[in-house]
């Protein structure tokens, strides 16, 4: 199965990026198919999102977990994550859909994304939905340099960044009307409070806390 060969990437420090990404998939997953695009696209779409943030198990931990401002080199080597993820999922002979989507996942439908600048429908729209469901569970998530926010924080950062072009207004919109339902769906297969996937034990429990998600992080793991 292919989640097995690419959770062999996996290491002990990296495997919270397990943890973000099923839910990312999960999202994108009842989105697509609240618009009716049927089980295969949904299925790339959970893919997609599962491994979007694999290649941050590239990048040392250590600028991962910083709280403070970053210098410009380490923003430059933050924003080339998707380019490393893109190119593990390539290794998979993955079918090139879910390759842009994961290469594509922080590029904004105005043109100020990365890590190619595209613009508008030049983004794949598999990309353009997982930008959506990335940002929402990230922002719902403890970070090293800021405080989980809870949904309805969440989604009045997001309607601000919409404002500004940042995602596809129309999709935006649809995900504005299945959120509530996407994140219950999400709780009802990830749940547990200690993931389990693909028989790879989670060593980081995730729990829930009024609509906000936060990690109980072991001296091994760093914050994401």
């Amino acid at each position: 199965m292919i989640f097995s060969q690419v959770d062999n990437e996996i290491t002990e420090g990296s495997y919270f990026l397990v943890c973000h990404g099923q839910r990312v998939g999960l999202l994108a997953d009842f989105m697509v198919k609240a618009m009716g695009w049927g089980d295969d696209v949904a299925s790339s779409m959970y893919i997609a999102g599962r491994w979007h943030d694999l290649g941050k198990s590239k990048i040392p931990l250590e600028l991962i977990s910083k709280s403070g401002k970053l210098s410009s080199k380490e923003i430059l080597l933050m924003q080339m994550h998707p380019i490393f993820s893109g190119l593990l999922v390539q290794s998979k002979q993955l079918p090139d859909n879910i390759i842009n989507a994961v290469i594509q996942h922080h590029e904004n439908f105005n043109g100020t994304g990365y890590p190619l600048g595209l613009v508008g429908e030049q983004i794949s729209v598999e990309a353009r939905i997982l930008r959506i469901c990335d940002t929402f569970d990230a922002l719902k998530e403890e970070r090293s340099y800021r405080h989980a926010k809870t949904d309805s924080e969440a989604i009045e950062i997001m309607r601000e960044e919409n404002r500004k072009g940042t995602y596809d207004k129309k999709l935006f919109e649809v995900f504005l009307d299945t959120y509530k339902e996407a994140d219950s769906h999400v709780q009802r297969n990830c749940s547990a409070s200690s993931f389990v996937v693909d028989g790879f034990s989670g060593r980081i429990p995730v729990l829930r806390n009024n609509g906000q998600y936060r990690r109980k992080v072991n001296s091994d793991s760093r914050k994401i």
